[in-house]
């Protein structure tokens, strides 16, 4: 066996050791020192037959190890502190605000963890009893002694030290974000609209971190960092490991990025192809299955339909997922996050698209947002609501005249009209595609059809195969976990990669008026 043969065993270790002890530093120290122990083996020549088996017991016997020496630390930090002579309250207040500073005696209470500060005050502000505190804490005073002890050991270590807090404590970050699934309470979209909250989760990104030490990057005093981290767990976006908290969804930096950009733009062009070649030939099926789609534009049809040709590939691949982890936060919650880091670069290619659908009463509203330099593309018209989808979708599929509506639906109809349809008569006729469920399922045969559709179907697969393989050199215990979730986000990219070489070769053209136009829009009659 060679060195080599170690190096799987680092990360593994680092995270048991880490679920162990909360303590990113002593799991590092513990991880090296077993991995030290398992090469010095190998070079040594020792037989071990099951060298998995041996790996795991040598790091079971170091962590008992150092919980034992952890566990005598605590019996003498207490021992000492029956043994000292604790002053009265007020005395030991008048001494500190004599000999120190009362400006960095206020930051340090500012900065260290709840039950601390709450000690402190308790003993030194409210000039509670040793004994009272432990029955309202429910714990025996020599425990209260001895956490006084740290505490006091604490404030004055802290009060000699040259406090130097995070860039993001006076600069901070900014990050985009990409949600998907099933959000009744608006979750996580209301968690993070301001900068604090996004700016925990960067800190937090795989980096375990106390509430001191997000204070400290924040520069935000402990009680605010509390509350503010109670709301991110509560809406689980942070998760708490033992007293540190995590962020719970994969976070992925800027050159990640560039790196999953460059991937998906390996023979693009053979995508690309085999998606214009489809939707070209198929443009006849969208425009048969509803009469209003023929007044269309074959510009203005291409706009929905190759990204619709494409995701019939792209969501058939097996290595696609829209599953998303069941959420404490709320009924029926199932959704899941991924954030960015902003990317300034100018290879950067500009290739988000959005799929938002609208659903009620048998009928859904869809729309997808294009991510160009004009920004008008990205919303548009708007998107129909759910009464509004309902609406048109009943006045097309029955074919409801105009004058049938009752009074409640006018209402409704005028926030339609000019912007999604128009009234020829006392006839409602769409602006936007139609798609009937029955149309829909003989356009995807026909996709699934043609001549083009296997080297779609290759190229997506070869996408996701490179997708992954980026994903899983990328050193992040939460984008391994979820790792299937990130790729199939990141494939979604080339949907407007495809978009963006149509408009280069002339296939597509942006609409004359962006800011009202409708294209990529539809309605679904189930």
């Amino acid at each position: 066996m060679s060195d080599t043969t170690i190096t799987p065993y680092a990360q593994p270790l680092f995270y048991f050791y880490l679920r162990k002890t909360g303590d990113p530093t002593a799991a590092e120290d513990l991880a090296a020192d077993v991995l030290l122990s398992a090469l010095t083996a190998l070079r040594e020549g020792r037989a071990i037959t099951h060298l998995h088996a041996w790996v795991w017991q040598v790091a079971r016997r170091r962590y008992a190890a150092w919980a034992d020496e952890k566990r005598r630390s605590r019996q003498r930090e207490t021992a000492e502190a029956e043994a000292e002579n604790i002053p009265a309250p007020e005395n030991t207040l008048s001494a500190l605000i004599r000999r120190e500073d009362v400006a960095l005696l206020r930051r340090e209470l500012a900065f260290i963890r709840r039950e601390h500060r709450e000690l402190i005050v308790a003993f030194y502000i409210e000039d509670r009893r040793i004994q009272d505190i432990a029955r309202s804490l429910r714990m025996p005073e020599g425990t209260v002694k001895a956490r006084l002890h740290r505490c006091r050991k604490m404030l004055k270590e802290g009060m000699q030290m040259a406090r130097e807090f995070g860039p993001r404590s006076y600069n901070p970050e900014n990050m985009d974000f990409v949600t998907s699934g099933n959000m009744p309470s608006s979750l996580p979209n209301s968690a993070m609209k301001r900068k604090l909250p996004l700016n925990i989760l960067l800190e937090a990104s795989d980096n375990p971190s106390t509430i001191e030490e997000l204070s400290m990057a924040l520069g935000v005093a402990a009680p605010y960092m509390e509350e503010e981290v109670a709301l991110l767990v509560d809406a689980t976006l942070l998760k708490k490991q033992g007293d540190r908290y995590v962020t719970d969804f994969c976070i992925l930096d800027g050159e990640t990025q560039m790196r999953l950009r460059r991937v998906l733009r390996v023979d693009s062009e053979l995508r690309t192809e085999a998606v214009r070649r489809i939707a070209l030939d198929v443009l006849p099926v969208v425009r048969r299955i509803h009469p209003d789609n023929d007044r269309f534009t074959d510009n203005a049809l291409l706009w929905w339909l190759l990204p619709h040709v494409h995701e019939i590939a792209m969501f058939a691949d097996p290595h696609y997922t829209s599953e998303f982890p069941e959420r404490s936060c709320g009924k029926d919650e199932t959704w899941g996050v991924t954030g960015f880091e902003k990317v300034e670069n100018a290879d950067w290619e500009r290739c988000w698209m959005s799929r938002c659908l609208n659903a009620q009463d048998g009928n859904a509203a869809g729309l997808y947002q294009y991510d160009h330099e004009c920004e008008a593309m990205w919303q548009r018209a708007g998107i129909l609501g759910g009464r509004q989808a309902a609406l048109l979708g009943s006045i097309l599929r029955g074919n409801r005249p105009l004058s049938s509506l009752t009074d409640t639906e006018k209402g409704v109809w005028q926030s339609i009209e000019g912007r999604f349809a128009h009234a020829e008569g006392d006839r409602a006729v769409s602006d936007v595609v139609v798609l009937p469920r029955m149309g829909l399922d003989e356009l995807e045969a026909a996709v699934r059809c043609h001549p083009c559709y296997p080297a779609l179907e290759a190229a997506v697969a070869a996408d996701f195969a490179r997708l992954l393989d980026t994903l899983r050199a990328v050193p992040s215990q939460v984008l391994q976990e979820q790792l299937h979730y990130v790729a199939s986000n990141e494939i979604c990219n080339s949907r407007m990669m495809v978009l963006n070489d149509c408009l280069a070769d002339g296939t597509l053209r942006l609409p004359e008026k962006p800011e009202s136009s409708t294209v990529g829009m539809w309605i679904e009659l189930r």
